[in-house]
């Protein structure tokens, strides 16, 4: 009887599961202080040369209540089989909702997406370009990194999420070695710099991106190399600007790069938001002087 119990508290939590997301990770080292050298480190991009751009959407899954009336006759494995498609299909009902709220927020920022598109990824890189390798090249001790870029419906913000693991001595990815996310927001743009921002003959759009970019692979580096280990910085609260909307950050100052700065979170996720540095500067300013 406990294990009936069991068994269908369980085929039932799944009906509460969460979607598969591409834009969030755990944060895992199982490493430890085994830190890599600066020219140890390679990295290689998961998707292909494209930028992925998407509008930030509306993250509430929840579908309408589906009620269903298990049939007895098919006894104890088929109730099970009844609960588990059951709950199959309310998370295949979540997905598509996500998918139909992913699809209108890209639509809403149709602007900037067709201004990168044909934009390859590796065009934002400086000085770390030395630092990945070609597909063909790719072992088990590259680091897989996953840059995904958010806009607002405004269009006034751009939020980066670089998703960054390295698998297994194997090459396999169930028990990763690290894995880790590090976020950077752009600064809110005024409406004039809004305009010189979505114009087809202005570069300002792959400017921050690229500063963006690498910022985040500079964070990174920091991470894998052990500069941010024993800074023993106190804790603070930072609230930050995201969507026009402040969001609250728990954490510790790590690092200043470019006129963000960084902090390591209760997550262990980083966080690199604007400082009181002019947004024209961060905007405009040559990723190379940082």
């Amino acid at each position: 009887m406990r294990f009936l119990f069991l068994s269908v508290f369980f085929l039932i939590l799944g009906c509460n599961s969460t979607p598969n997301r591409d834009d969030y990770a755990k944060h895992v080292n199982t490493m430890g202080k085994a830190f890599h050298g600066e020219n140890k480190l390679a990295f290689s991009f998961t998707q292909s040369e494209g930028i992925d751009l998407r509008g930030i959407h509306n993250r509430d899954d929840s579908t309408s209540s589906t009620p269903i009336l298990y049939q007895g006759g098919a006894g104890l494995v088929g109730m099970f089989a009844q609960i588990g498609a059951h709950a199959a299909f309310i998370n295949s009902s979540r997905n598509a909702k996500l998918a139909e709220e992913q699809e209108r927020a890209d639509s809403k920022i149709s602007p900037l997406i067709n201004l990168i598109s044909g934009v390859s990824i590796f065009s934002l890189l400086d000085r770390t370009d030395s630092l990945f390798v070609k597909n063909n090249d790719v072992d088990n001790e590259t680091l897989r990194l996953k840059p995904i870029f958010f806009s607002n419906e405004k269009m006034n913000q751009v939020i980066l999420k670089l998703i960054a693991w390295l698998p297994d001595e194997r090459g396999r990815t169930k028990n990763l070695r690290y894995q880790n996310m590090i976020q950077v927001f752009s600064p809110i743009l005024s409406e004039d710099e809004h305009a010189l921002f979505i114009d087809k003959d202005n570069d300002d759009v792959k400017r921050m991106m690229a500063r963006q970019l690498n910022t985040a692979i500079h964070i990174l580096q920091g991470d894998l190399t052990g500069r941010y280990t024993g800074l023993n910085e106190p804790q603070n609260t930072f609230t930050i600007l995201r969507n026009n909307r402040s969001k609250v950050v728990r954490g510790s100052v790590v690092d200043n790069r470019c006129g963000f700065q960084v902090v390591q979170d209760l997550h262990s996720w980083y966080i690199a938001f604007p400082t009181e540095t002019p947004v024209q500067q961060v905007t405009l300013s040559s990723p190379e002087q940082c």
